[in-house]
């Protein structure tokens, strides 16, 4: 009996079994031709779909896409044209339509950026103009023949000016040509306004308009004049000279207390003048300079310290904040020059003294001057 049951469950496995593996068979079957029917009608939906689309016309692509990173190589990075520029080309500036010429008497350079007296006038060089205070004055360093350089682009020998004693002589003016005379003949007023009786002998009859020459007076009184004159005739061109350093010099000594406190005196004039121009700085050339310095109690001995002078220019296409190369040094005699050719007036052609070319941006004038 039990041999019979137990021969009866083997045929029953055996028969399951086989069964569940033919229904396996069959199903794997089905789902291989059910596949392929899908496919081939997927395909034939896929073609219909490519040829109604707009972009059917596109190439199906044959090569593997480019993956993009982030760093890629250089040698295969992509190279792009140089952009074309568009920036408008600087114009030209303006030709300055007044000039100032401010003479500090006695000052010595190291005075202005050594100290703390002079904080104006050392910011207007370092951040609105082109200076130097490695410029050089004339032989002999005195006030008449440095003057007469910077007027008239001569050196002492040329002019002949060779000391202070002619202004003395009634009626003796200065004979060479000027920066006087070459502002008239170009219709432009000129003033002369100066703390020294001596400087009378620049203002040529004729050639200047408005003179006031004192025989003594603090850079004050001298600002205050100079300011008046600006106020009711305005100017083409015109000197000043702020003389109390140097009678500070004379008296106590350059470099000493009082000196310093004309100098910061000086600094002060020149500020309370320059404030009164307003929107006419923007048109007008500047230059501050001195004719000579000094050591000790005088400044003719021909020493470094008496013939080292500051000049500072500011002004219409004057380069801002810039420090002239200490060589070739700015001569003194190098201001009239520099000034006609700012101006597009002609320079004459046996000038002791050459344009200060570095001082300016290279776009330079609408006008072309004389070189």
């Amino acid at each position: 009996m039990n041999r019979r049951s137990t021969s009866s469950n083997t045929i029953f496995y055996i028969f399951l079994a086989a069964t569940i593996m033919l229904v396996s068979l069959l199903g794997a079957t089905a789902y291989s031709l059910g596949a392929q029917l899908f496919g081939s009608w997927n395909a034939s939906k896929t073609s219909e779909a490519l040829a109604e689309s707009p972009h059917r016309d596109l190439p199906i692509p044959t090569e593997t896409p480019t993956i993009f990173i982030d760093h890629a190589p250089a040698e295969t990075a992509t190279e792009f044209p140089e952009p074309t520029s568009t920036l408008t080309p600087a114009t030209p500036c303006q030709r300055p339509e007044h000039v100032l010429v401010i003479v500090l008497d006695g000052m010595r350079p190291d005075a202005i950026w050594r100290t703390s007296k002079a904080p104006y006038i050392l910011d207007l060089a370092r951040h609105q103009g082109a200076y130097t205070w490695y410029a050089q004055t004339v032989n002999p360093s005195k006030t008449l023949p440095a003057h007469t350089s910077l007027l008239t682009g001569y050196d002492v020998p040329i002019h002949g000016v060779t000391g202070n004693d002619v202004s003395k002589d009634e009626g003796a003016y200065l004979k060479t040509k000027s920066l006087f005379h070459f502002a008239k003949e170009h219709n432009w007023f000129t003033a002369l306004v100066a703390g020294k009786k001596k400087l009378s002998f620049l203002g040529q009859p004729g050639v200047v308009d408005v003179q006031q020459v004192y025989k003594e007076a603090d850079n004050f009184t001298v600002a205050e004049y100079t300011i008046q004159v600006i106020g009711m005739k305005g100017f083409g061109f015109m000197l000043i000279n702020f003389s109390f350093t140097d009678a500070m010099g004379h008296a106590e000594g350059w470099m000493s207390d009082p000196y310093l406190e004309a100098v910061a005196q000086a600094d002060q004039a020149v500020r309370y003048v320059l404030s009164v121009l307003n929107d006419h700085l923007e048109t007008t050339l500047i230059v501050i300079t001195a004719d000579h310095g000094g050591l000790g109690y005088t400044h003719s001995l021909n020493r470094p310290e008496d013939e080292t002078i500051p000049w500072i220019i500011t002004g219409p296409c004057v380069k801002e904040g810039f420090e002239l190369p200490s060589e070739p040094r700015v001569r003194i005699f190098d201001t009239a020059p520099t000034i006609l050719w700012a101006l597009g007036w002609e320079i004459p052609p046996d000038s002791s003294g050459r344009v200060i070319r570095e001082a300016f941006e290279e776009i330079g004038f609408s006008e072309v001057g004389t070189p």
